[in-house]
């Protein structure tokens, strides 16, 4: 409790400084000046290639392909292994095993409706962690955002700067089934959240359960534009807006001001003035592929920069400012001088260099499985042109975690790759953009022991 009060005295205190300095909605913007002087010129497209030593790792493994799906974006599972994919355009699949033990794949549902935008679509699953537990709350539910053509519904949520129009509304929706071991959904649907959206990019992408069943929603600031004293970059510094932050919500209360779900009690600003109770982390341009990892109790975040530069961010506390658009990966933006901020912000785990040949990376998450020991602990992440890595976090001489550049190619797939997703049990999983989608499994093996496991967040009860 101690630390709890402790922390929030600190937002409140970062929040009133902010408000001093007279620039509505920015929480730290005072931090500009606390920058690195010292630090060498170097221009955008090179100043990752002079980062620190980094650490390789290396991994074996072989692509087994359990589904041929039509446009994959995202994909969760329940307690029992049973996997479920997200189409673009609103298909469900489910794959399981059956009684010979090979992969089954069929339709659990169709989620697409005439509010459905079509051109932007679906974008992002999760599985509550009680979804098997009988008697429980999140019993049988699971949460979809969809992309919904503009006044479809009226918003929670409109952008602070740039909202002047809107282009398409954000939503995310409750699946209830009436039994979760059926191959066809049965059930009731209700509306969770809104936003309205005043672009096509950097929207709300991806939504991620931790352990408790509290329910974490990456939103972008708004639209892919330039900074500037009106822009939509504004949005993602304010305490008072929803977009450009990581959200945490409770799904199963209902003491919002909307009052379809809760907001726990210990997130960050929940008692800060003028300041959105359901913040959880900020200053974030177009956050998306969020997993959450129960062994260091941390969110990974995979984030898009506007310059090609992009970043995996590590949120271990709540109340991160990951710089946005005070800063870029972890130099001021625009980054002329290489100047790099020390004090006030976090910085990311992994940054990517504009001109690197990995492109534009497609989904990260801490290593939890069994088959790559080697891995366990570390960040996987893949890039869209097909390559599989692997990072860590390494320590300066005073003991202080400094950002890595790419550590290592571990594997290559001749694809383009949509999402690297994590299953129950800690193991990896791709979606291909041509529709497939791979397990990945140890050279020497392919079996599978899935059923001898226990899965890493949800549960099960009978």
């Amino acid at each position: 409790m101690k630390h709890f009060l402790a922390r929030l005295a600190r937002n409140t205190l970062l929040f009133f400084v902010s408000a001093a300095l007279g620039v509505a909605g920015y929480g730290v913007v005072s931090l500009l000046t606390s920058c690195q002087d010292s630090a060498p010129s170097i221009d955008a497209g090179t100043f990752l290639e002079n980062r620190a030593a980094t650490r390789v790792t290396t991994f074996d493994g072989k692509l087994t392909r359990i589904a041929r799906t039509g446009s994959p974006v995202d994909l969760d599972s329940d307690a029992m292994g049973v996997t479920y994919v997200l189409e673009k355009f609103g298909d469900l699949k489910r794959i399981g095993l059956n009684a010979d033990g090979q992969s089954e794949v069929g339709t659990f549902a169709r989620l697409k409706t005439s509010a459905t935008d079509s051109d932007l679509g679906f974008s992002a699953i999760a599985f509550h962690p009680q979804f098997l537990m009988t008697d429980a709350d999140g019993f049988g539910c699971f949460y979809v955002v969809a992309a919904e053509k503009a006044s479809s519904g009226e918003a929670d949520f409109t952008p602070d700067f740039g909202g002047e129009t809107e282009h398409h509304q954000d939503v995310v929706y409750e699946f209830r089934t009436n039994s979760p071991f059926e191959l066809k959904f049965a059930g009731d649907k209700r509306e969770v959240i809104r936003f309205s959206q005043p672009g096509a990019e950097n929207n709300l992408q991806s939504i991620a359960f931790d352990a408790q069943g509290f329910l974490y929603l990456a939103v972008g600031d708004g639209a892919n534009g330039g900074t500037g004293e009106k822009s939509v970059s504004k949005n993602a510094s304010s305490l008072q807006s929803a977009y450009g932050k990581v959200l945490r919500i409770d799904p199963t209360k209902r003491d919002s001001t909307n009052k379809q779900y809760g907001i726990p009690e210990r997130n960050p600003f929940s008692l800060a003035p003028h300041a959105l109770a359901e913040l959880w982390a900020y200053g974030l341009r177009a956050p998306h592929s969020l997993t959450f990892d129960p062994f260091s109790n941390s969110i990974c975040i995979a984030e898009e920069g506007l310059d090609g530069t992009s970043e995996i961010n590590l949120c271990t506390e709540g109340a991160e400012h990951f710089g946005w658009d005070i800063c870029e990966g972890s130099f001021l933006y625009p980054p002329k001088n290489g100047n790099r901020i020390i004090d006030g912000l976090t910085p990311p785990a992994v940054e990517f260099s504009p001109d690197s040949s990995e492109k534009t990376h497609t989904g990260s998450f801490i290593y939890r499985g069994e088959r790559f020991p080697t891995l366990v602990g570390k960040l996987v992440f893949a890039s869209s042109n097909g390559q599989l890595m692997a990072a860590s976090t390494e320590e300066d001489e005073n003991g202080k975690e400094i950002p890595l550049q790419i550590l290592d190619h571990g594997s290559e797939i001749d694809k383009e790759i949509k999402a690297l997703r994590p299953g129950a049990f800690g193991e990896i999983f791709v979606l291909c953009a041509d529709g497939d989608v791979f397990e990945i499994h140890k050279t020497v093996t392919a079996a599978n022991h899935r059923k001898s496991r226990r899965p890493l967040v949800c549960a099960v009860m009978f």
